[in-house]
């Protein structure tokens, strides 16, 4: 992981749909991508957004990118579970609140079942996304 820190105008510090297009397209940084930003002007406001192939819509620049809020609740568990919707290519939620994919986070949220782990290997090799360790 490498940590680069961006300046550029106000702007472009909160997430709006729009401005994180153009920060990603700006930074020309290769994916997966967590952007750390202010807060979001989104109309449904989360203290982080997630984009994967499957939600990206119009916006195929914003795949495999996490965007969280300064702020957020449970930072390093919301972060997890933003970074397990990307890489497993999953927009599910689990029923369970000490899943890591219960809809709201919470630091007792921390476990995922086989089955999530089989998904996130079998649909991340073969993307590529992450790198086995030597």
């Amino acid at each position: 992981m490498t940590l680069h820190v961006v300046s550029g105008p106000r702007r472009l510090r909160y997430y709006y749909r729009s401005t994180a297009a153009a920060l990603v397209q700006a930074t020309g940084r290769p994916s997966p991508n967590v952007f750390f930003v202010k807060d979001s002007l989104a109309r449904e406001r989360f203290d982080a957004h997630s984009f994967g192939s499957l939600n990206s819509g119009h916006a195929s620049c914003l795949v495999n990118s996490v965007w969280m809020m300064s702020g957020a609740r449970d930072v390093g568990v919301a972060l997890a579970h933003e970074l397990y919707h990307v890489l497993a290519g999953s927009g599910e939620h689990s029923e369970d609140e000490t899943n890591l994919m219960y809809a709201e986070t919470s630091p007792i949220g921390v476990l995922l079942s086989q089955e999530q782990c089989m998904r996130l290997t079998d649909w991340d090799s073969a993307r590529g996304l992450l790198q086995p360790r030597e």
